[in-house]
């Protein structure tokens, strides 16, 4: 009787042709994970912007920000605080910053300028693990997860 000694090449090539179809399917789901991950820091960041907004806008945060000529004025339009690049990095900055890095487009839209609306505001961005969902927060303390709805005259859909 013949001894046989190791494997034969259809064995290992079956082998590996298993390994490769495993590693296909953990990896597809992985980057799904990774996409639903970026969603739920992108929803932390844009609850990060609206809480930084609101204690600002009720001037908690002028003490924190030691500076003067951070303020609003009450009979002005509030679009100019939110900006992401117009000088207020150290409230508003970082958060935008972060979604800026990780890739999402901040859509950011402002009540009407001519009337009591003009202190609305409201911040969304697109989901990435579902492009037909979108997270929007607002002036008045609502976080939405929506169906691809973005924020409009400065409160969420």
């Amino acid at each position: 009787m013949r001894c046989k000694n190791g494997f034969t090449i259809i064995e290992l090539i079956v082998v590996i042709a298993i390994i490769a179809v495993l590693a296909t399917i953990v990896l597809a789901n992985i980057d799904s994970y990774i996409l639903k991950g970026n969603d739920a820091a992108a929803m932390r960041n844009l609850g990060t912007l609206m809480d930084n907004a609101i204690m600002f806008r009720s001037g908690t945060l002028t003490g924190y920000l030691g500076r003067s000529n951070y303020y609003i004025s009450t009979s002005g339009n509030f679009s100019s605080t939110l900006d992401c690049i117009n000088g207020y990095s150290d409230i508003f900055g970082r958060p935008c910053d972060a979604l800026t890095k990780m890739g999402y487009t901040l859509t950011i839209a402002y009540g009407d300028p001519s009337n009591s609306d003009r202190q609305k505001w409201c911040a969304s961005v697109v989901m990435k693990a579902d492009t037909t969902q979108s997270y929007c927060v607002d002036s008045n303390g609502t976080k939405k997860k929506g169906a691809g709805e973005t924020c409009a005259s400065g409160v969420c859909p």
